[in-house]
């Protein structure tokens, strides 16, 4: 019915809403090196990212070709 739809509208406003607050905080604290990121496993892909940056262990990034690896090494060395 129309209330369980301005309720479910009301929600993702205010979802979408907390994450773009979420990534200009991001975006604001970290050196992002250019990363163009649209939704919510990504923000945390790169929050990791910046959160390893600041430790001295060695990281090994892995995925299939295309995923952002070079990115995500770009990122942590601009935030070591």
């Amino acid at each position: 019915n129309l209330l369980e739809l301005s309720e479910a509208r009301r929600e993702l406003d205010q979802r979408r809403a907390r994450e773009e607050r979420q990534r200009n905080a991001l975006e604001q604290k970290y050196e992002l090196c250019g990363a163009v990121f649209a939704d919510p496993a990504s923000e945390r892909v790169i929050a990791l990212a910046c959160q390893v940056a600041r430790s001295e262990l060695p990281v090994l990034i892995t995925g299939p070709n295309g995923a952002g690896k070079e990115k995500i090494a770009q990122i942590i060395q601009a935030n070591s």
